[in-house]
């Protein structure tokens, strides 16, 4: 018995132990404690930020699998959350996981564009990859615009819907970014290294032909389109006369070009797209 009556019970060893332990040594443990807790919380935040993209990644999968497969439908739903939904039926999702999509018929149309663009710049790629001189340029961007166009026509009937709804003022970001991408592969694969005024001229130029075009192939009844190939042509030819009257015209060319930065500069700016130059 103690004072007051306590029990006195003997102390284990390691806490004497503790009590005893040199000042130092007890604040260097205390550093490891604290240095182990901070490590767990690092590794916590890495383990979440990987959970956060492994999920990213798969419910961009799951969009890639329900787009592609919508594809199909778009000949008679159009560009339109009901083909998503029997797209998502075809390969075994409930049809109301076409609430995923915030814009189901942008999403769908730019998937389709930028699926059609990747195509085009594998067998562009590959077709310089495996000749053995360089292209020329005006033969290169004739059968590229043609070959991009082409993917179009199995969805020709509804392509003005397409059309019709990039154009709306919320879509023309998305719709600028993936087009622009297009011109600009298009215009580097054909040999045109430029960083100075003429890259904005030259992409200018391409991207009204590609478009002017389109618009082209969209009314065009002849057989296999015709018409609008004789159309193509021509205005590549009337664009390369241009380019040969500019580059022999130092002041022209200049003014040409400023035109052609201060409207791309001005459309990026109001849409909030800066121009990827290489």
């Amino acid at each position: 018995m103690t004072i007051f009556g306590m029990v006195s019970r003997a102390r284990p060893a390691s806490i004497i132990k503790g009590l005893w332990t040199p000042c130092s040594l007890r604040c260097a443990g205390n550093r490891r404690n604290f240095a182990s807790e901070g490590e767990s919380k690092d590794t916590g935040a890495n383990t979440e930020t990987d959970t956060k993209d492994a999920n990213s990644a798969y419910e961009d999968n799951i969009k890639e699998k329900l787009l592609e497969a919508s594809l199909p439908f778009v000949k008679t739903r159009g560009w339109t959350v009901s083909a998503i939904h029997d797209g998502a039926v075809s390969i075994g999702y409930p049809g109301v996981i076409h609430g995923i999509f915030p814009k189901p018929g942008v999403e769908l149309i730019d998937y389709f564009n930028k699926k059609c663009n990747k195509e085009l710049n594998e067998r562009l790629t590959n077709s310089i990859s495996t000749s053995e001189s360089s292209p020329q340029p005006r033969q290169f961007i004739e059968h590229a615009l043609q070959t991009r166009l082409k993917m179009i026509i199995p969805y020709i009937e509804k392509w003005p819907q397409a059309m019709a709804i990039m154009s709306q003022p919320p879509n023309i970001p998305t719709a600028f970014t993936t087009f622009s991408s297009l011109i600009d592969d298009i215009c580097f694969l054909a040999g045109d290294k430029s960083v100075d005024i003429n890259w904005y001229s030259r992409r200018a130029a391409v991207g009204v032909i590609y478009k002017a075009t389109e618009l082209c192939m969209i009314q065009d009844k002849t057989v296999d389109y015709i018409y609008t190939w004789k159309f193509l042509e021509r205005r590549l030819d009337e664009a390369f006369t241009v380019d040969k009257i500019l580059q022999a015209n130092e002041s022209l060319k200049k003014n040409f070009a400023e035109l052609a930065v201060a409207s791309f500069t001005t459309l990026g700016n109001i849409i909030g797209v800066t121009p990827r130059v290489r």
